[in-house]
């Protein structure tokens, strides 16, 4: 039992080592942030209000608003939470422990609680490829975009051009200081992808995202040579790999070694991003704390709280997992069915999946979602049953290779 001030050596400072490190400094432990490149974050980070925890300054969010999503047909509909964006300049200020510019050794982890925060390095590569999300966007001055283009817009399902490949939404959101950016947006698909390298398979999506987002644009009126800044996002939502291969690698929940006090992962490392929806940031926020008093009773007292919390989240992870393995199987058509359906469902489904903590919950949404499906595509529904069945051994390059063919 230890009854002396936590030490703890946080490695990786993006967002969330960042928050991590943030609020174990603010219960008086010795934290250290070990990163070579000394923190680094999105250019966009979006949550929902009700993730916000009270400790948060004011100043964190940039701008908040109430989301509309447009479907396919033209179709509005309007939730009821309001969607935030961050501040990145509050974020990065977070502070209250040492940040170390260099990777971390055994040594600096000697008698200290390890928690693992990196995030695209934790993700483990493979033959198959991982599922990404990808996009295009431009930053504006909301001075510069023509009257009414300002207004947000969480996801428009409305498609541009003809061309093949997965369905693409476009994410129009304020960013705060005068600023809006308009994004292309590939949820989630199937990219064949080795360790550092890029592949021609992610190149052709990038290449298609910027021919959509050019011709959104062109449809709204907006002057692409106006935007201050171009963004372009490609990010892992979970890999490939056999599941049990990744849920070791992704949340290693493994036994304190002889050199660390306890040794636990954390972030997208530890499975905290939603791996059908890429969010991340708003559930470390909303369970950091939970997170660290649970690391400190298992420090204090010897029992496995961080590993019985861990396996909690690892039960809902494979059930969401089993929501993106549908959501790949899908052709761009049965996309913007399934999106219609979806967001057909009472706001409290939609939300139980989208930031549901449960695995009850987040079921119960996936399961309603099966009426309305039935009602539109009964082929639709049998289609979403066959790739949630399957899960993460559908998932393989030849499969996206032939949506990409439809």
């Amino acid at each position: 039992m230890i009854s002396a001030p936590l030490s703890a050596t946080v490695i990786g400072l993006g967002p969330a080592g960042r928050i991590l490190a943030h609020r174990a400094a603010a219960r008086g432990w010795d934290v250290t942030a070990f990163d070579p490149a000394g923190g680094t974050l999105p250019s966009t980070i979006g949550l929902w209000a009700h993730q916000i925890p009270g400790w948060a300054p004011q100043s964190l969010i940039a701008a908040d608003f109430f989301p509309t999503v447009v479907l396919a047909d033209g179709a509005s509909v309007r939730l009821g939470r309001k969607y935030c964006v961050i501040d990145n300049d509050c974020l990065a200020n977070l502070g209250g422990f040492e940040v170390v510019k260099r990777k971390a050794t055994t040594a600096d982890c000697v008698g200290k609680a390890a928690v693992t925060a990196t995030g695209e390095a934790a993700a483990a590569y493979g033959p198959e490829g991982q599922a990404r999300q990808l996009a295009i966007g431009h930053i504006f001055e909301v001075g510069d975009l023509p009257e009414g283009v300002a207004e947000p817009v969480l996801m428009d399902f409305r498609q541009v051009g003809d061309d093949r490949g997965p369905a693409s939404f476009s994410y129009r959101i304020p960013l705060g200081r005068g600023r809006f950016l308009i994004e292309e947006t590939i949820l989630a698909t199937a990219v064949p992808l080795k360790k550092d390298s890029r592949t021609a398979d992610e190149k052709y999506l990038l290449d298609l995202l910027r021919r959509r987002q050019s011709r959104r644009l062109e449809d709204l009126g907006v002057d692409s040579r106006a935007a201050v800044q171009e963004e372009v996002v490609s990010f892992p939502l979970l890999s490939m790999k056999d599941r049990s291969q990744c849920l070791a690698t992704r949340c290693r929940l493994r036994r304190p070694t002889a050199q660390s006090l306890i040794d636990v992962s954390f972030g997208f490392a530890g499975g905290w991003m939603h791996p059908a929806t890429g969010y991340s940031v708003g559930p470390v926020l909303d369970g950091v704390d939970s997170f660290l008093t649970a690391l400190e009773r298992e420090a204090r007292c010897g029992k496995q709280e961080v590993f019985a919390a861990s396996v909690s989240r690892i039960w809902l992870l494979r059930l969401r997992e089993r929501g993106l393995a549908a959501l790949l199987h899908f052709n761009r058509a049965e996309t913007l069915e399934f999106f219609a359906a979806f967001f057909s469902l009472h706001e409290r489904h939609i939300f139980a999946y989208l930031t549901g903590t449960t695995w009850s919950a987040t079921m119960r949404a996936m399961l309603g979602v099966a009426v309305p499906l039935w009602k539109r595509n009964p082929r639709l529904l049998g289609v979403l049953i066959l790739g949630f069945l399957q899960g993460c051994a559908a998932w393989r390059a030849p499969l996206w290779r032939r949506l990409r063919e439809k």
